[in-house]
């Protein structure tokens, strides 16, 4: 009787577990699945901040590493299924720099490696960013999503709720309308996010990224993911150092541990 009482609690807990488990809280635990943050691919920097433009030859050789280790590019609203994946890696780009389109978009074609580009829907078109012929382009190449990084680049933590409503709905909507393909992931601008704005954004996106830092295994996560930046300093040496540590266990095969390069 006593092994048959002990048999029931341990079937409870293993139901309890189950219903429990959330996709996105297996993808997230470390160490999880690379998410790359990249602005501007440019020899010539773009914009105030220079660490944000990656030189063309660095971007091709991080891409060229994650070839030949065999790691297999998915879009950011993917991630909770990363799982179904071998070697699973997002590659994000920030703002929407018109270089996305005249110099990554034709090298991750050559690498054959997808990505996802966050764009600020007030800017597309405007000098500098890419328009939105380019963008449906990308999009219908099957290579490059595009989602959501607001309306106009402001710290959604300084708005008040109606105003960081219009900021997910209207730039989502925007989207949608020039690439005819739905927006399910959203970039924080800056970074600056918070629990509240998690939750509203959940009203309007499947996932939610920002700038910085590691998961950890919780339920909420998911709309709160962190990126690793890539900037105009890093090595290669640096960036397959990221690559590594921020994968899965089961990526760590030994033809990845003894790579030099």
């Amino acid at each position: 009787m006593k092994h048959l009482k002990l048999a029931v609690v341990l079937l409870f807990a293993v139901v309890v577990l189950t219903l429990d488990a959330s996709p996105a809280c297996d993808v997230l635990a470390e160490p999880s699945v690379p998410v790359f943050m990249y602005h501007s691919i440019s020899d010539v920097p773009v914009g105030k901040d220079e660490a944000l433009s990656v030189k063309v030859k660095d971007f091709e050789q991080q891409l060229a590493y994650l070839k030949r280790m065999k790691y297999t590019g998915i879009f950011a609203e993917e991630l909770p299924e990363a799982g179904k994946t071998h070697r699973p890696v997002v590659i994000t780009f920030d703002d929407g720099y018109i270089d996305n389109y005249t110099t990554a978009f034709p090298l991750l074609k050559k690498y054959g490696l997808k990505a996802t580009i966050f764009v600020v829907s007030d800017e597309i078109g405007k000098p500098g960013r890419m328009t939105g012929a380019q963008l449906k382009e990308m999009s219908d190449s099957g290579l490059v999503s595009i989602q959501s990084h607001t309306v106009s680049h402001q710290n959604l933590k300084n708005l008040t709720h109606d105003e960081t409503e219009y900021q997910f709905s209207h730039s989502k909507a925007v989207i949608e309308t020039v690439t005819k393909k739905p927006v399910r992931a959203l970039a924080a601008p800056g970074g600056f996010w918070s629990k509240d704005l998690g939750e509203q954004a959940s009203r309007y996106y499947d996932i939610a990224f920002r700038s910085f830092g590691w998961g950890t295994c919780k339920r909420e996560n998911r709309f709160r993911v962190p990126r690793a930046g890539i900037f105009r300093s890093n090595t290669l040496a640096e960036f397959q150092a990221i690559t590594r540590e921020r994968s899965q266990t089961a990526i760590r095969t030994s033809d990845e541990a003894n790579d030099r390069g």
